[in-house]
């Protein structure tokens, strides 16, 4: 299975965008600085690079952790993967397999 870095590092910038939009003053900002009992001041001293960075790599982690929960297959392939007569073809775990793939084996990451 290979993995699409360019959609994960996408998926990883939905969340700081979000954040951008819902932080800004003119939406929630000022309502969640007057209940965090954030100022200004307060936020001007902060350390924006390391704030983002690690909000970016929590938002990479979330992102890889989403990919096994979307692509169903991988179920199928941690059911299997411990059972050594799945790769032999008349086995009748290797009939299902392979039953399995040929039908939905090109299904990825689709709502059908």
């Amino acid at each position: 299975m290979n993995i699409n870095f360019l959609m994960i590092f996408v998926a990883a910038l939905v969340p700081m965008v979000l954040g951008f939009i819902w932080y800004n003053p003119k939406v929630f900002g000022a309502a969640w600085m007057a209940a965090a009992g954030m100022t200004e001041d307060k936020m001007k001293g902060a350390n924006m690079g390391v704030i983002f960075g690690v909000s970016f790599f929590l938002s990479l982690l979330l992102a890889f952790s989403l990919m096994p929960m979307t692509i169903h297959q991988m179920g199928v392939y941690s059911t299997l993967a411990t059972d050594n007569t799945v790769g032999d073809p008349t086995s009748v775990k290797g009939k299902f397999f392979a039953d399995f793939m040929a039908q939905y084996g090109t299904n990825f990451r689709t709502f059908k």
